[in-house]
């Protein structure tokens, strides 16, 4: 049935029956929209109307505090995460020199210097090639003097 189509009676036994827990969750729907019509503004509705507001502020609140609980729960998650992340890249940091030698790890210290330094001085530019890379330079980008000419051929 409609809730257009309900006599004021079929309203209070609705109500009742509200009360008594015995309504279906479309039955409470037409009853909340009931409330918002003039004909429910009577005395015999007032308990009816004080219930289902509190029923209403309550399930509001109540989503409120879930939804407020899963963010602070969800920030406690992922801050916890970072620091036990933080505390273990700290504590697992040390100082030590590796390197592989013909597939051989080596760790020693001294040893892994060692080889590093020949590495460099492998690939270490020639002093001399330097100079005469930085006076070639110096001769292109060499400015005219006052009694020099520019001749072009």
């Amino acid at each position: 049935m409609k809730r257009n189509e309900r006599t004021y009676q079929q309203w209070k036994d609705l109500a009742d029956r509200y009360f008594e827990a015995e309504t279906t969750p479309e039955e409470e729907k037409e009853l909340a929209c009931f409330l918002a019509t003039p004909l429910s503004q009577s005395k015999d509705f007032e308990e009816l109307r004080a219930v289902m507001g509190f029923m209403a502020m309550g399930r509001a609140t109540h989503r409120k505090r879930q939804v407020h609980t899963f963010r602070y729960a969800a920030a406690a998650a992922v801050t916890g995460i970072l620091l036990t992340a933080t505390v273990w890249q700290l504590a697992g940091t040390k100082d030590v020199c590796v390197a592989y030698i013909n597939g051989e790890r080596i760790t020693d210290t001294e040893t892994v210097l060692n080889e590093a330094m020949k590495s460099v001085g492998k690939v270490r530019h020639n002093p001399e090639e330097a100079n005469s890379l930085e006076k070639q330079l110096t001769d292109i980008f060499q400015t005219l003097e006052e009694k020099d000419t520019l001749s072009v051929n």
